[in-house]
């Protein structure tokens, strides 16, 4: 009976809440700097390539090459892309929505920003 409240960022766009989408990074600049940069990683992904262990193995490089916490930069996203901070794996999330809706919600969660 829940599934549409806690699945409807897989038929449609979330709603994204600044004040959640900064929570985690702790400010505008740090939250638009994880956002910029997996958006720059995810942009460089040939559509034939984006599967699961791409995106995990290229966003797991992406944090320990910027010196990102994991927990500010996967949950940064999470919101992004979902707007709720509890969800299912958020690379399961990334490979069914599949590149261009993941591309769009960032930029999206950026102009919120």
């Amino acid at each position: 009976s829940e599934f549409q409240l806690l699945g409807s960022y897989f038929y449609s766009k979330p709603e994204i809440d600044k004040k959640l989408l900064i929570e985690f990074s702790g400010s505008v600049e740090r939250s638009s700097e994880i956002l910029n940069a997996f958006l720059t990683c995810y942009d460089g992904i040939e559509k034939s390539g984006w599967h699961l262990s791409a995106i995990d193995n290229l966003s797991h490089e992406l944090v320990k090459e910027k010196g990102f916490k994991p927990k500010e930069a996967f949950m940064t996203l999470r919101v992004a892309l979902t707007g709720q901070t509890t969800t299912p794996p958020i690379f399961d999330i990334s490979a069914l929505l599949g590149k261009d809706a993941v591309i769009d919600r960032i930029k999206d969660s950026l102009n919120e920003l």
